[in-house]
């Protein structure tokens, strides 16, 4: 039932998103998570693991903000790249749902931040095939991963995926 709900494109589904962001975080909201856990080696992620481990309740409200942004923004570009035959506001679902139960704590943390700039990365990577020359995007996806590897260090990984001469091998 949840599934057909969200397979539809109806605008009112898009606000319904935040109410069931809330809904999977309200365990966190209730429970006593306020410890910080460091999640590795990060010049940015010590500083705002230190500073939130204070003001843990600051920590959960930015961090339930974050995956509604994450998940409409995801959706989006899963919409504008028409990477499924029509609009729906399924993939927003599953990407909170996951966001939620993966979540360490339900609080701010270094990779919830790289995750943002993963998906603004993950754009530019997806925009490379409307554009006859790739180093703009290429260059703009990097940057993107640049800035997630200094809140989350393994984000620099997702280098990898910024060389875009398979585009050229492939058309050939």
């Amino acid at each position: 039932m949840i599934l057909k709900f969200y397979r539809s494109n109806q605008p009112v589904i898009a606000f319904s998103v935040p109410v069931a962001a809330l809904i999977a975080w309200v365990i966190y909201f209730l429970g006593d998570f306020s410890g910080y856990i460091n999640q590795g080696a990060s010049p940015v992620n010590e500083l705002s693991g230190e500073y939130f481990s204070y003001l843990p309740w600051l920590s959960k409200i930015l961090a339930v903000g974050l995956v509604i942004f994450q998940a409409l923004y995801f959706n989006r570009i899963i919409s504008e790249h028409e990477i499924f035959g029509r609009i729906t506001f399924l993939p927003s679902f599953v990407f909170m749902v996951f966001s939620a139960a993966f979540s360490v704590n339900g609080m701010l943390s270094g990779t919830l931040i790289a995750i943002t700039f993963l998906l603004f990365s993950i754009d530019k990577i997806l925009s490379v095939y409307r554009e006859v020359s790739s180093k703009d995007e290429a260059f703009v996806a990097t940057i993107w991963i640049g800035i997630a590897s200094l809140f989350y260090i393994h984000a620099a990984l997702f280098l990898l995926f910024t060389n875009f001469r398979w585009r050229h091998h492939r058309q050939n």
